[in-house]
Protein backbone atom coordinates (compact mmCIF):
# COMPACT_ATOMS: atom_id res chain seq x y z
CA UNK A 1 0.00 0.00 0.00
CA UNK A 2 1.22 3.56 -0.56
CA UNK A 3 2.19 5.90 1.86
CA UNK A 4 1.23 9.23 0.51
CA UNK A 5 -2.18 11.35 0.35
CA UNK A 6 -3.39 13.98 -1.96
CA UNK A 7 -5.64 16.59 0.04
CA UNK A 8 -8.08 18.76 -2.29
CA UNK A 9 -10.05 22.03 -0.82
CA UNK A 10 -7.34 23.21 1.47
CA UNK A 11 -7.45 26.94 2.99
CA UNK A 12 -5.46 29.25 0.25
CA UNK A 13 -3.46 30.54 3.76
CA UNK A 14 -2.86 27.30 5.01
CA UNK A 15 0.59 26.05 5.89
CA UNK A 16 3.10 22.94 6.71
CA UNK A 17 2.24 23.49 9.98
CA UNK A 18 -1.32 23.27 9.93
CA UNK A 19 -1.33 20.70 7.76
CA UNK A 20 0.87 18.70 10.20
CA UNK A 21 -1.53 19.49 12.80
CA UNK A 22 -4.17 18.20 10.71
CA UNK A 23 -2.43 14.90 10.78
CA UNK A 24 -0.81 15.18 14.57
CA UNK A 25 -3.11 11.90 15.43
CA UNK A 26 -0.92 10.00 12.59
CA UNK A 27 2.49 10.34 13.46
CA UNK A 28 5.23 12.58 11.77
CA UNK A 29 4.91 12.80 8.20
CA UNK A 30 7.98 12.38 6.10
CA UNK A 31 7.40 15.11 3.96
CA UNK A 32 4.56 18.02 3.07
CA UNK A 33 4.09 19.37 -0.08
CA UNK A 34 1.86 22.20 -0.95
CA UNK A 35 1.22 22.69 -4.47
CA UNK A 36 1.29 26.34 -5.81
CA UNK A 37 1.05 27.54 -9.64
CA UNK A 38 2.66 31.25 -10.20
CA UNK A 39 3.56 31.29 -6.88
CA UNK A 40 -0.12 30.76 -5.45
CA UNK A 41 -1.84 28.04 -3.57
CA UNK A 42 -4.27 25.75 -5.66
CA UNK A 43 -5.66 24.27 -2.82
CA UNK A 44 -3.69 20.73 -2.91
CA UNK A 45 -1.11 19.64 -1.20
CA UNK A 46 0.39 15.75 -0.94
CA UNK A 47 2.07 14.74 2.10
CA UNK A 48 4.14 11.50 2.68
CA UNK A 49 3.03 9.26 6.06
CA UNK A 50 5.66 6.98 7.84
CA UNK A 51 3.47 3.86 7.02
CA UNK A 52 0.65 2.89 4.59
CA UNK A 53 -1.27 2.11 7.51
CA UNK A 54 -1.31 5.64 8.57
CA UNK A 55 -1.89 6.92 4.95
CA UNK A 56 -4.82 4.39 5.11
CA UNK A 57 -6.37 5.03 8.48
CA UNK A 58 -6.04 8.64 7.75
CA UNK A 59 -8.00 8.80 4.19
CA UNK A 60 -10.71 6.86 6.14
CA UNK A 61 -11.18 8.53 9.23
CA UNK A 62 -10.63 12.65 8.40
CA UNK A 63 -11.65 12.65 4.56
CA UNK A 64 -14.26 15.84 4.72
CA UNK A 65 -13.07 16.98 8.17
CA UNK A 66 -13.13 20.92 8.32
CA UNK A 67 -9.80 22.31 8.68
CA UNK A 68 -11.50 26.37 9.72
CA UNK A 69 -14.22 26.50 8.09
CA UNK A 70 -13.21 24.78 5.06
CA UNK A 71 -14.03 20.54 4.59
CA UNK A 72 -10.76 18.97 3.45
CA UNK A 73 -11.11 15.85 0.77
CA UNK A 74 -8.65 12.97 1.09
CA UNK A 75 -7.51 10.92 -1.56
CA UNK A 76 -4.80 7.85 -1.81
CA UNK A 77 -1.80 8.50 -3.81
CA UNK A 78 1.50 6.84 -4.64
CA UNK A 79 5.07 8.26 -3.94
CA UNK A 80 5.45 8.34 -7.39
CA UNK A 81 1.99 10.85 -7.91
CA UNK A 82 3.94 13.36 -5.63
CA UNK A 83 7.08 12.98 -7.36
CA UNK A 84 5.70 13.81 -11.00
CA UNK A 85 3.60 16.83 -9.17
CA UNK A 86 6.95 17.63 -7.44
CA UNK A 87 8.63 18.06 -10.79
CA UNK A 88 5.87 19.77 -12.69
CA UNK A 89 5.35 22.68 -10.28
CA UNK A 90 8.47 23.10 -8.60
CA UNK A 91 9.95 25.37 -11.54
CA UNK A 92 12.77 27.86 -10.85
CA UNK A 93 10.35 30.58 -12.19
CA UNK A 94 8.20 30.32 -8.73
CA UNK A 95 10.12 30.77 -5.72
CA UNK A 96 9.53 31.99 -2.60
CA UNK A 97 7.57 35.07 -3.36
CA UNK A 98 5.55 37.95 -1.78
CA UNK A 99 4.34 40.96 -2.63
CA UNK A 100 3.48 43.93 -0.34
CA UNK A 101 0.93 46.31 -0.70
CA UNK A 102 0.02 49.47 0.62
CA UNK A 103 3.41 50.85 1.42
CA UNK A 104 4.55 54.34 1.80
CA UNK A 105 6.32 56.10 -0.74
CA UNK A 106 9.46 56.49 0.79
CA UNK A 107 10.19 52.95 2.02
CA UNK A 108 13.52 51.62 1.32
CA UNK A 109 14.53 47.89 1.24
CA UNK A 110 15.63 48.21 4.74
CA UNK A 111 12.47 49.01 6.11
CA UNK A 112 10.69 46.24 4.77
CA UNK A 113 13.52 44.12 5.96
CA UNK A 114 12.80 45.35 9.39
CA UNK A 115 9.17 45.02 8.67
CA UNK A 116 9.61 41.26 8.32
CA UNK A 117 11.44 41.07 11.56
CA UNK A 118 12.52 37.56 11.65
CA UNK A 119 11.91 36.10 8.17
CA UNK A 120 14.62 35.16 6.44
CA UNK A 121 15.31 36.67 3.17
CA UNK A 122 17.02 35.06 -0.12
CA UNK A 123 20.31 36.55 -0.68
CA UNK A 124 21.77 38.68 -3.23
CA UNK A 125 20.96 42.33 -3.65
CA UNK A 126 17.37 42.28 -5.27
CA UNK A 127 15.65 40.08 -2.65
CA UNK A 128 13.39 43.07 -2.21
CA UNK A 129 12.78 45.20 -5.43
CA UNK A 130 10.15 47.76 -5.81
CA UNK A 131 7.25 48.69 -8.08
CA UNK A 132 6.82 51.27 -10.41
CA UNK A 133 3.76 53.42 -11.96
CA UNK A 134 4.03 54.42 -15.52
CA UNK A 135 5.55 57.57 -15.14
CA UNK A 136 8.58 56.33 -12.49
CA UNK A 137 7.14 56.84 -9.19
CA UNK A 138 6.69 54.20 -5.86
CA UNK A 139 3.75 52.29 -6.54
CA UNK A 140 3.49 51.51 -2.72
CA UNK A 141 4.25 47.60 -3.80
CA UNK A 142 7.29 45.45 -3.55
CA UNK A 143 8.06 42.16 -4.19
CA UNK A 144 10.20 40.37 -1.68
CA UNK A 145 11.57 36.67 -2.16
CA UNK A 146 12.29 34.82 0.82
CA UNK A 147 14.78 31.52 1.39
CA UNK A 148 12.10 29.03 1.69
CA UNK A 149 8.93 27.34 2.92
CA UNK A 150 8.88 28.22 6.28
CA UNK A 151 10.66 31.77 5.67
CA UNK A 152 7.71 32.20 3.23
CA UNK A 153 5.01 31.05 6.05
CA UNK A 154 6.43 33.05 8.40
CA UNK A 155 6.03 36.30 5.94
CA UNK A 156 2.30 35.87 5.35
CA UNK A 157 1.70 35.46 9.13
CA UNK A 158 2.89 39.42 8.71
CA UNK A 159 -0.39 40.21 6.81
CA UNK A 160 -1.89 43.59 7.78
CA UNK A 161 0.43 44.61 10.44
CA UNK A 162 1.80 47.85 10.62
CA UNK A 163 4.30 49.56 8.97
CA UNK A 164 3.89 53.02 11.31
CA UNK A 165 0.82 54.72 10.35
CA UNK A 166 0.11 51.68 7.19
CA UNK A 167 -0.95 48.59 7.31
CA UNK A 168 0.90 46.28 4.87
CA UNK A 169 -1.20 43.51 2.76
CA UNK A 170 0.98 40.46 1.82
CA UNK A 171 -0.12 38.05 -1.23
CA UNK A 172 1.61 34.64 -2.79
CA UNK A 173 3.61 36.08 -5.80
CA UNK A 174 5.95 34.37 -8.13
CA UNK A 175 9.88 34.97 -9.19
CA UNK A 176 8.08 35.79 -12.79
CA UNK A 177 6.32 38.25 -11.31
CA UNK A 178 9.47 39.75 -9.35
CA UNK A 179 11.99 39.64 -12.15
CA UNK A 180 9.13 41.76 -14.43
CA UNK A 181 9.29 44.16 -11.49
CA UNK A 182 13.07 44.39 -11.56
CA UNK A 183 12.64 44.73 -15.51
CA UNK A 184 10.09 47.77 -15.46
CA UNK A 185 12.32 49.23 -12.72
CA UNK A 186 15.17 49.78 -15.00
CA UNK A 187 13.40 50.74 -17.99
CA UNK A 188 11.84 53.62 -16.21
CA UNK A 189 14.84 54.57 -14.40
CA UNK A 190 16.43 54.55 -17.79
CA UNK A 191 13.71 56.64 -19.36
CA UNK A 192 13.20 59.19 -16.98
CA UNK A 193 16.97 59.95 -16.75
CA UNK A 194 17.34 60.13 -20.63
CA UNK A 195 19.84 56.41 -20.89
CA UNK A 196 17.57 55.59 -23.49
CA UNK A 197 18.30 57.07 -27.06
CA UNK A 198 14.78 58.24 -28.97
CA UNK A 199 12.63 57.32 -26.46
CA UNK A 200 9.25 58.79 -27.00
CA UNK A 201 6.64 60.23 -25.22
CA UNK A 202 4.74 58.57 -22.97
CA UNK A 203 0.93 59.91 -23.16
CA UNK A 204 0.13 61.27 -20.43
CA UNK A 205 3.12 60.14 -18.05
CA UNK A 206 4.20 63.87 -18.43
CA UNK A 207 7.73 62.27 -19.95
CA UNK A 208 9.25 64.09 -22.94
CA UNK A 209 13.01 62.78 -24.19
CA UNK A 210 15.33 65.80 -24.01
CA UNK A 211 15.82 65.09 -27.91
CA UNK A 212 11.87 65.46 -29.04
CA UNK A 213 11.38 68.74 -31.04
CA UNK A 214 8.51 67.88 -32.86
CA UNK A 215 4.75 68.41 -32.46
CA UNK A 216 3.27 65.66 -30.12
CA UNK A 217 7.13 65.16 -28.37
CA UNK A 218 7.77 68.60 -27.12
CA UNK A 219 7.93 72.05 -29.09
CA UNK A 220 11.32 73.43 -28.20
CA UNK A 221 12.12 76.73 -29.72
CA UNK A 222 13.89 74.90 -32.98
CA UNK A 223 10.35 74.28 -34.24
CA UNK A 224 8.44 77.44 -33.61
CA UNK A 225 9.41 78.46 -37.34
CA UNK A 226 7.71 75.30 -38.66
CA UNK A 227 4.91 76.03 -36.72
CA UNK A 228 4.20 78.99 -37.91
CA UNK A 229 4.40 78.54 -41.36
CA UNK A 230 2.67 75.16 -40.90
CA UNK A 231 -0.21 77.28 -38.88
CA UNK A 232 -0.66 79.56 -41.56
CA UNK A 233 -0.96 77.17 -44.48
CA UNK A 234 -4.06 75.58 -42.58
CA UNK A 235 -5.44 78.95 -42.23
CA UNK A 236 -5.14 79.92 -45.60
CA UNK A 237 -6.75 76.42 -46.30
CA UNK A 238 -9.31 76.56 -44.31
CA UNK A 239 -10.44 80.33 -45.69
CA UNK A 240 -11.37 82.90 -43.97
CA UNK A 241 -15.66 81.89 -43.18
CA UNK A 242 -14.62 78.00 -41.50
CA UNK A 243 -15.66 79.12 -37.97
CA UNK A 244 -17.64 81.60 -36.40
CA UNK A 245 -15.66 84.30 -34.44
CA UNK A 246 -16.02 83.69 -30.98
CA UNK A 247 -13.61 80.65 -32.09
CA UNK A 248 -10.39 82.61 -32.79
CA UNK A 249 -9.84 82.72 -28.81
CA UNK A 250 -9.19 79.15 -28.86
CA UNK A 251 -7.32 79.80 -31.78
CA UNK A 252 -4.86 81.97 -29.79
CA UNK A 253 -4.59 79.99 -27.21
CA UNK A 254 -3.86 76.74 -28.62
CA UNK A 255 -1.12 78.44 -30.90
CA UNK A 256 0.39 80.21 -27.62
CA UNK A 257 0.71 76.97 -26.04
CA UNK A 258 2.13 74.85 -28.59
CA UNK A 259 4.82 77.65 -29.17
CA UNK A 260 5.99 77.23 -25.90
CA UNK A 261 6.12 81.13 -25.45
CA UNK A 262 2.99 83.30 -25.94
CA UNK A 263 4.79 86.24 -27.46
CA UNK A 264 5.90 83.99 -29.91
CA UNK A 265 2.81 83.45 -31.37
CA UNK A 266 1.65 87.35 -31.58
CA UNK A 267 3.03 87.66 -34.82
CA UNK A 268 1.26 84.82 -36.47
CA UNK A 269 -2.27 86.01 -34.50
CA UNK A 270 -1.87 89.16 -36.32
CA UNK A 271 -2.14 87.81 -39.83
CA UNK A 272 -4.45 85.32 -39.76
CA UNK A 273 -8.20 86.37 -39.04
CA UNK A 274 -9.65 84.82 -35.64
CA UNK A 275 -11.98 82.36 -37.12
CA UNK A 276 -8.78 80.93 -39.61
CA UNK A 277 -6.77 80.76 -36.95
CA UNK A 278 -9.42 78.36 -35.04
CA UNK A 279 -9.56 76.21 -38.28
CA UNK A 280 -5.97 76.28 -38.61
CA UNK A 281 -6.06 75.02 -35.05
CA UNK A 282 -8.36 72.25 -35.16
CA UNK A 283 -6.61 71.19 -38.56
CA UNK A 284 -3.11 70.90 -36.36
CA UNK A 285 -4.77 69.40 -32.94
CA UNK A 286 -6.25 66.37 -35.32
CA UNK A 287 -3.04 65.78 -37.74
CA UNK A 288 -0.40 66.54 -35.48
CA UNK A 289 -1.25 65.53 -31.63
CA UNK A 290 -3.62 62.90 -32.22
CA UNK A 291 -3.77 60.44 -29.29
CA UNK A 292 -2.22 63.30 -26.51
CA UNK A 293 -4.16 64.21 -23.78
CA UNK A 294 -5.51 67.93 -23.63
CA UNK A 295 -8.30 70.10 -24.26
CA UNK A 296 -10.99 68.59 -26.51
CA UNK A 297 -12.77 69.93 -29.77
CA UNK A 298 -15.74 71.13 -27.44
CA UNK A 299 -13.87 72.74 -24.51
CA UNK A 300 -11.88 74.67 -27.28
CA UNK A 301 -14.81 76.36 -29.41
CA UNK A 302 -16.73 76.78 -26.16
Amino acid sequence: MARAVRLRGLPFAASVVDIQQFFHHYGPLDDVYICRLNGRPTGEAYVLFSTANHAANAVRQLNRVFMGNRYIELFQATEADMAAVKTVLQDAAQGYVVRLRGLPFTATPADVAGFLQGVQLAAGEHAVVFAKTADGRPSGEAYVELADEDALTAALRHHKQLMGPRYIEIFYSSRTEKVQAVQQHYYMSSALYGRLPGLPTMPGAGLTHPAATSVGQGVGPASQPQMSARLQAAAAAAGPNSAPPAAGRAGSALTAGLSGRATAAAPVQQQIPPAAAAAASRVLLSASIAGHPGPSRTSLEQ
